[in-house]
């Protein structure tokens, strides 16, 4: 990604370079941006997947409206970790992922593990809500149908996405790697690279605090 921000006031420029210095070697929360979503999309989704209207005819449509249901919930999921503090801490019988291999194991022993993703070496990930999605145990699987139970939505009920969604896990933080800020004049300069998935917007929201929005409501 390169970014240009434009009439950025110069007394920021420090506080841009030391907030991209955190995020880089920290990471950030790894919601989905805005554009994900779409008018009323998520209300769309959970009134076809509940029986309470018919699903959209095109095929597309469908996937689309539950794309944005699980974006959503992955979002709601997240601000409850980014408001407790818990983006980096991890809880025993949640599904960590490896950031070499992808692999995916349920914490045991949360000492060594926590060891790990302080080394950024794994993460924590959310749930993507789906028929075949893998479940946490114990207290993380809990808060996750706590979260699905907020859009009266049951476990059950995922099986009404069939394959539209099949369901996997996100992960819950990432850092953006290669970064720079450079300034230009009236304007900041940002180059970076991010994983496959991740939203640049998300970074802007970081870097530039009284933009960041911990949750977004669907519409």
């Amino acid at each position: 990604f390169v970014l240009r921000i434009r009439d950025v006031p110069r007394d920021r420029d420090a506080d841009l370079q030391a907030g991209l210095a955190r995020l880089t070697t920290l990471g950030l929360p790894n919601y989905f941006g805005a554009q994900r979503f779409g008018d009323k999309n998520v209300e769309r989704a959970v009134a076809f997947i509940t029986g309470k209207t018919r699903p959209p005819r095109a095929p597309h449509e469908r996937k689309l409206l539950v794309s944005a249901l699980q974006s959503h919930l992955f979002n709601a999921y997240l601000a409850e970790r980014v408001l407790e503090g818990t983006l980096a801490v991890v809880e025993a019988g949640e599904v960590v992922k490896k950031e070499d291999t992808g692999g995916l194991f349920e914490v045991e022993d949360v000492a060594e593990v926590q060891s790990r993703v302080d080394r950024f070496e794994v993460s924590s990930t959310g749930p993507m809500f789906g028929p075949k999605m893998r479940w946490p145990s114990g207290a993380p699987r809990e808060r996750e149908e706590r979260i699905l139970a907020s859009l009266s939505l049951d476990e059950p009920s995922l099986e009404r996405m069939g394959k539209l969604a099949a369901g996997t896990r996100r992960v819950i933080r990432v850092r953006p790697e290669d970064a720079t800020i450079t300034r230009d004049g009236d304007d900041v300069v940002l180059e970076m690279t991010l994983p496959k998935g991740s939203y640049a917007t998300t970074v802007l929201d970081e870097l530039f605090k009284d933009a960041l929005v911990e949750h977004r409501e669907p519409r």
